[in-house]
């Protein structure tokens, strides 16, 4: 419940917004191991948000020295301490409501209440740390750039359709360039335009590796805009900016 406030706040933000953050910012599909990204316009994904709404509402309160203790979340069902430490709403929900509330069951009632305290309180910081921390907002704003560009241009749809609107896109371009790899080494659909094909799906993946190339430059170069020069212009600096290590694990 918490999670989806989070992912359809981010959803209606627009060109109007104060937020540079956009939904292709959270991968929301990925079909193997969930906690490793896939599309390179994301800094998060779903499984990453729920463990962190989870710390939030269930984790114990951090050791001296912010250390904190590995912990079993997923096993916690009894909600009470969330509500009455975190949420605040002691004395507001139904009698007898924070004993039968569980993770898997709430009654509308209640769940009007804890979304409206949480939309108000935990929301807000949720959005802001994945917007405004500067790596973070460097990226938000390169997306926005190549989102931009990507939108004239005869195949432009084709790419931005793959690098914004989902991981399943990008993984049937994939599935159907090896499927034709693998006719084609069978022997069996050897043809002009089975090949013409190969060659032509060969080129897009160039094409989209050099998008993808370009867009990772860009988000360096704004990040590396407000680092001192003598720290900016050491290649190892530029080289791990420029990767991925940006993004969340």
């Amino acid at each position: 419940m918490f999670l989806r406030g989070v992912l359809g706040y981010i959803k209606d933000l627009n060109i109007g917004s104060p937020e540079a953050i956009r939904l292709s910012a959270i991968e929301l599909d990925n079909d193997k191991d969930r906690s490793v990204l896939k599309s390179p316009v994301a800094i998060t994904g779903v499984t990453h948000l729920n463990g962190l709404v989870e710390r939030l509402m269930l984790a114990d309160a951090p050791a001296p020295g912010l250390t904190i203790r590995t912990q079993n979340l997923w096993l916690k069902k009894q909600l009470a301490p969330c509500f009455f430490e975190r949420l605040g709403v002691h004395g507001r929900l139904p009698p007898g409501a924070e004993k039968v509330i569980r993770r898997d069951s709430c009654d509308r009632e209640s769940m009007t209440i804890l979304e409206e305290e949480f939309d108000d309180v935990y929301l807000p910081v949720i959005v802001r740390g994945l917007d405004a921390f500067a790596p973070y907002l460097v990226h938000h704003e390169a997306a926005a750039m190549l989102h931009s560009k990507l939108k004239a241009g005869a195949t432009s749809d084709f790419y931005r359709a793959i690098l914004f609107e989902g991981e399943g896109m990008n993984r049937v371009f994939s599935e159907f360039q090896k499927k034709i790899d693998e006719m084609l080494q069978e022997g069996e659909f050897d043809t002009p335009e089975l090949r013409q094909s190969r060659e032509e799906f060969r080129a897009r993946q160039t094409s989209l590796e050099h998008e993808i190339d370009g867009f990772q430059g860009d988000r360096a170069a704004r990040l590396l805009s407000g680092v001192p020069k003598v720290i900016a212009g050491r290649i190892k600096i530029h080289d791990w900016v420029t990767d991925e290590s940006m993004r969340t694990r």
